[in-house]
């Protein structure tokens, strides 16, 4: 699905500037591995409602991309923080 291969490429592009490394290897980890379903349907949801124009495509990609780095995130974050 080429939808989901652009919210991977596009939230691998916004942690390219993550310090420190081990950070960005953690969430590039995340991204690569995991599922990217939340990104996905946000370009799917708006294709459906016809949200997509062409001239802003890259713009929407990005967006998909932030409510995945959202989950990611909030994943990671669980798993780095111990359970008392």
């Amino acid at each position: 699905m080429e939808e989901a291969a652009a919210v991977r490429g596009a939230a691998e592009e916004a942690v390219r500037d993550v310090v420190p490394g081990t950070l960005r290897e953690e969430i590039s980890g995340f991204v690569e591995s995991g599922s990217v379903v939340p990104g996905t349907l946000t370009l799917v949801v708006a294709d459906l409602f016809g949200e997509v124009d062409p001239d802003v495509v890259d713009g929407l990609t990005e967006r998909a991309a932030g409510v995945q780095l959202i989950y990611d995130g909030l994943r990671l974050t669980r798993r780095l923080v111990p359970r008392g």
